[in-house]
């Protein structure tokens, strides 16, 4: 029952992730980060202090990382959105002055919160319970490791994530441009195509007229040169006007 609500815990965190960040690879980077926090930690109690003990109250620092993580992620994508520079389509000169500013502001107080966080964990080793001093090293380590991984990984990813939606978009507008022009030039040769037929059945007709004259023409100078005209004389070269 346990397992359960805390898998239902973790996929709410997972679907609020990607609704803010409006990505679902922002979202697993924030998760990697997180498990390779806890990675790196068991390496540290594990192998370098041998510490060969694993107590069930670990189970509670996957919650106050997870709160921990989340909330720097949250705090550094929120101050980069709101820099200018942030979008896809700025410059890359001016999205590197926004995550400058960005590092300025939210590192210190990334920085005090994080400091505060594992001090007050660390103060657990005084203990005289091992699991308690296990606990209160561990989540210590996490958290400062959490923290390098927010500075270095998430903004390498934000800058990963915008690369992706430059492309996107640069796609899309090439694909509209290209239907959008290929469009106007099938109209346009359809109708240089109508408006050639159309002038060629002009010419075809006006040549077929002016035979008909020319012929109708000859018959009537034949008909006043001939003295004795007769109708049925002339009749053939009638007919051959038609």
């Amino acid at each position: 029952h346990d397992v359960l609500v805390m898998a239902g815990g973790l996929l709410a965190v997972c679907i609020f992730c990607t609704i803010h960040f409006r990505s679902a690879f922002l979202t697993f980077i924030v998760a990697l980060q997180i498990i390779l926090s806890f990675t790196v930690t068991y390496f540290v109690y594990r192998v370098m202090l041998q510490v060969e003990q694993v107590p069930i109250i670990m189970l509670l620092g996957i919650f106050v990382i997870i709160g921990i993580g989340v909330d720097d992620a949250f705090v550094f994508y929120d101050h980069l959105q709101s820099e200018p520079g942030n979008l896809p389509d700025d410059p890359i000169e001016q999205y590197a002055i926004a995550i400058t500013r960005t590092y300025r502001k939210t590192g210190s107080a990334m920085f005090v919160t994080t400091t505060t966080s594992a001090c007050s964990f660390a103060s657990n080793i005084a203990s005289k319970i091992p699991a308690l001093r296990i606990f209160g090293l561990s989540i210590c380590v996490c958290v400062v490791v959490n923290f390098i991984f927010v500075l270095t990984v998430f903004p390498s990813a934000i800058a990963i994530h915008r690369f992706m939606q430059q492309f996107t978009l640069r796609l899309y507008r090439g694909t509209k441009s290209a239907i959008v022009g290929g469009t106007r030039r099938l109209t346009e040769s359809g109708r240089s195509t109508q408006a050639s037929e159309g002038s060629a059945s002009e010419t075809a007709e006006d040549s077929i007229r002016r035979k008909k004259r020319s012929r109708l023409s000859k018959a009537i100078k034949s008909m006043k040169n001939a003295g004795n005209f007769k109708f049925w004389d002339w009749l053939p070269q009638l007919g051959g006007t038609r």
